[in-house]
Order: structure tokens, then C-alpha cells, then sequence
């Protein structure tokens, strides 16, 4: 799958999803953190969104899973450019509620 067949906001979350990001005050930023990770991984071959919890302290999280095809430093380069993008375009602390994960293959 290429960024350009992965989902849009409004078709291609799950209510679970949206109403998790709805619940941690997040909504607005979910189209922002999927629009930063196809900017900057433009090798993606999977996204997937997922909530998440620490068992230990209750903190909560969406976790943004990204699975990209390349060069191990290009994917740490792709990196670099979504994590300054993502601190330049969200503020603290809803940018902490937010995470990515990526995969290289």
C-alpha cells in the first residue's frame, strides 16, 4: 500500500479510534499526525492507529504505527523530519498522546 490508498479522516478510522481521541481531547490533532507520517514516510506501506495504556501508571496514548520499506538511515531520517514537524505543528501535551511507531522492512 502506497500513502496515497491509506486512509482519509473522515472514511478511515475506527470509532473505537475516534472516540478515544475524542475522550484525551486529541481529535483535531489524529488528521495532522497521519498527514506528518505520509509527508515524512513516503515509503509507507502500512498505517495503523491503535490506543494504548501503561498498566502501571493508567497513562493513555494513540499509538501510530507506521511500516515503511528503505534504508535503515533513510528511515531514521524520515524520522528526524516527522518528529520536527510534529513538535512545530502540536502542542504539548496533546503531542505526547500521539505516538509514533515505525517498522523498516
Amino acid at each position: 500500500m502506497t500513502t496515497a490508498n491509506l486512509p482519509a479522516l473522515s472514511t478511515g478510522y475506527s470509532p473505537d479510534v475516534l472516540r478515544f481521541c475524542a475522550r484525551l481531547g486529541i481529535m483535531q490533532y489524529l488528521s495532522v499526525a497521519v498527514a506528518l507520517a505520509q509527508k515524512s514516510f513516503p515509503l509507507t506501506q502500512e498505517l495503523k492507529l491503535q490506543p494504548e495504556e501503561d498498566p502501571e501508571t493508567g497513562e493513555e496514548w494513540l499509538r501510530l504505527d507506521v511500516v515503511i520499506q528503505g534504508e535503515i538511515d533513510k528511515g531514521l531520517n524520515n524520522y528526524d523530519t516527522y518528529t520536527d514537524l510534529w513538535v512545530a505543528s502540536v502542542p504539548w501535551p496533546a503531542r505526547d498522546k500521539i505516538r509514533l511507531s515505525y517498522t523498516l522492512l
